[in-house]
C-alpha cells in the first residue's frame, strides 16, 4: 500500500473519554507509515474536551484540531472532518471519542484496505465478535476473513445482536464513495 490513510475523530463533551482515545492510538506500535494524519473536530463543546485534546502528548503523525463554534452534531461534524482530509488521501479511519484502538487497529485495518478495491465503501467492525453462542474480542486471534454482508435477514439479525446497523466507529471509509453517496 502506497497511500496514506487518514484517522478522523469527531468530539463533543468528551474531556472524560478523549484522552483515552488519543493515548489508545499513541499507545500503538506498528502501522504509522501508512498515516498520514489524525482529525480531532471539537462539535461545540461545553465541557474542558479541547483542553483533554491538547494534554496528550501525541507524536505519532500530526495531529490536527478542527473547532465548531457551536454544536453541529455528528453529521455537521463528520462533514467538516471529511472535507479537511488531504486531496489525495483515498481512505480514512473513523474512531469515536470514547473508543479505545487496539495495538492491531492500524496493521489489520492496513491488510484489509489491501484486499479491497474501488467498489468498497466501507468496512466495519466492532471490538467483540457475536455467534450463536458466544462473544469474544476480535481480532484475538487475528481473523483472516472478511465478511461481505447484504442480505436484509442477515442485517436484520445481526441488528438485533449488536444493536446498530452500520458499527461507524472503528469504520474504514472510502473518501470518494462517502462523498458519492452523499455524507451523512
Amino acid at each position: 500500500m502506497t497511500a496514506k490513510l487518514e484517522i478522523i475523530i469527531p468530539a463533543y463533551n468528551c474531556e472524560a473519554t478523549v484522552t483515552e482515545t488519543l493515548r489508545s492510538l499513541q499507545n500503538i506500535s506498528a502501522g504509522w507509515e501508512h498515516v498520514e494524519r489524525v482529525i480531532v473536530c471539537d462539535d461545540g463543546s461545553t465541557d474542558n474536551t479541547v483542553a483533554a485534546i491538547q494534554s496528550v502528548p501525541f507524536d505519532r503523525c500530526p495531529l490536527t484540531l478542527l473547532r465548531h463554534k457551536t454544536n453541529q452534531g455528528e453529521p455537521g461534524c463528520y462533514t467538516t472532518l471529511v472535507n479537511a482530509l488531504s486531496e489525495h488521501t483515498q481512505w480514512f479511519l473513523i474512531l469515536h471519542s470514547d473508543d479505545l484502538a487496539l495495538n492491531c487497529f492500524l496493521e489489520r485495518n492496513i491488510e484489509i484496505l489491501a484486499e479491497c478495491d474501488e467498489r468498497v465503501a466501507a468496512v466495519s467492525s466492532n471490538f467483540y465478535v457475536f455467534t450463536e453462542s458466544m462473544e469474544r474480542l476480535a481480532h484475538s486471534p487475528t481473523e483472516k476473513t472478511i465478511v461481505f454482508r447484504g442480505s436484509a435477514a442477515n442485517e436484520i439479525r445481526h441488528t438485533a445482536a449488536v444493536g446498530c446497523w452500520w458499527h461507524i466507529s472503528g469504520s474504514l471509509v472510502n473518501k470518494r464513495l462517502w462523498k458519492e453517496f452523499g455524507g451523512t
